[in-house]
């Protein structure tokens, strides 16, 4: 059975607000970039052994941070939520 892992908004918005990371998958043990935040986000998605868990409030206000305090376009916040909703 895979470890559920949930992170806070700040870790979802900083992996996507502060540019990509280099790596299109995450060996193990994974290396890492210049974006930590997308290096966990990266393991997870790859990872058997790890399960993300999201919430609706997590799920919202990530994107009403990137939104709102971000400034991203609405659309590609919504685009964001369904990768993370597909990840989970």
């Amino acid at each position: 059975m895979a470890t559920p892992v949930v992170f806070d908004v700040n870790g979802l918005v900083q992996a996507i607000a502060t540019g990509n990371s280099p790596y299109l998958s995450w060996p193990s043990p994974p290396p890492t970039s210049g974006n930590p935040f997308a290096d966990c986000l990266g393991i997870i998605n790859d990872a058997a052994e790890f399960a993300l868990c999201l919430s609706p409030h997590i799920l919202d206000n990530t994107v009403h941070v990137l939104s709102m305090v971000v400034g991203s376009p609405k659309d590609e916040a919504a685009d964001y939520q369904d990768i993370l909703i597909e990840m989970a």
